[in-house]
């Protein structure tokens, strides 16, 4: 995820094994006088960027001599996804206005272009089409706030969105498989509503209330959900990002404090957590099974809060 507006493309025209010098192509930044800020950042298979996050009062999208103006529903936090051309132009910016916050976290573009959107909102009814002229409006639900998944074409158009309701609930990454289906990776310390579908409810409760426990669940390109896997354990345990296997298994990274039922089959696991917090990685199935799960343990804290998986099937921890 980045967290600052300035965003420097580095894209290297070469790296010999001589250690040559990266040379700087070219770099971003906007700005205005509000707050403006990116959480999440992803190339499409051309070499073009997209920025997701979200920012109040104006803001010019535009680094150029054109002007591109963005502005928020009174004092809110409104989203914005932001597509620039390899080369470094502004392509198009999509915006979400709400008279309360909506925020966009994360981002992942598919095979096929299309593009998926994570992030939150507050009021009790929300427009999740950036359209002007198109209305797809979904509800907070019982608790007072919500997470979304948005799906759009490769040219920003709205396709399709479904939001799960919990104060607590926060949507963190999401991936998808070589098939075209999603996971979608929540942490959340509260009640909070386990299924996507409108008229459907599936509350999950915290093993400890108001201790952090977390889910993934599967989509399909609909968005429509297949499965959902919930991890509990008596202390925070935070899932910080996934990444897909070659093989379709949805891999988390994260940390944990005390026993953790990495595997809801069994009891929870007596793998002794520092106070501080440990690091993991659990594997699941394509089916949502458990595959298996490896800790980092110590004294101190530890924790991975990222992860690439190459097409070897090679992964690469952060």
């Amino acid at each position: 995820m980045l967290k600052k507006l300035l965003l420097l493309c580095t894209l290297f025209s070469s790296l010999a094994l001589s250690a040559q010098i990266p040379a700087l192509d070219w770099a971003y930044a906007f700005g205005g006088p509000g707050y403006a800020s990116i959480w999440g950042s992803e190339l499409d298979g051309q070499g073009n960027i997209y920025n997701v996050g979200y920012f109040n009062d104006t803001l010019d999208f535009d680094q150029g001599p054109g002007v591109s103006l963005g502005t928020s529903a009174s004092s809110s936090y409104n989203m914005f996804l932001q597509k620039i051309n390899k080369n470094g132009t502004l392509a198009w910016v999509k915006i979400w206005n709400s008279t309360d916050d909506i925020y966009g976290l994360s981002l992942h573009i598919s095979h096929s272009g299309s593009i998926y959107i994570v992030g939150g909102f507050g009021a009790a009814t929300i427009d999740l089409d950036p359209s002007p002229n198109g209305v797809f409006n979904v509800n907070r639900g019982s608790y007072a706030g919500a997470q979304f998944v948005i799906k759009l074409d490769r040219n920003g158009n709205f396709k399709k969105a479904v939001a799960q309701s919990g104060v607590s609930l926060s949507f963190y990454d999401i991936q998808h498989d070589h098939t075209g289906n999603l996971y979608v990776l929540a942490n959340f310390s509260t009640p909070c509503d386990g299924n996507p579908h409108p008229t459907q409810t599936s509350t999950l409760n915290p093993k400890i209330s108001g201790q952090q426990d977390f889910f993934v669940q599967k989509l399909d390109s609909n968005l429509n959900q297949s499965w959902v896997k919930v991890v509990y354990g008596t202390g925070n345990n935070k899932a910080n990002a996934l990444d897909i296997s070659p093989a379709n298994q949805p891999i988390i990274v994260g940390q944990y404090e005390g026993p953790t039922a990495f595997n809801s089959a069994l009891p929870l696991s007596t793998t002794a957590a520092s106070a501080a917090g440990n690091g993991f990685l659990l594997r699941l199935s394509a089916t949502g099974n458990f595959v298996g799960v490896l800790t980092s343990e110590g004294t101190g804290k530890a924790k991975f809060t990222e992860i690439q998986i190459d097409k070897h099937g090679f992964m690469y921890l952060a």
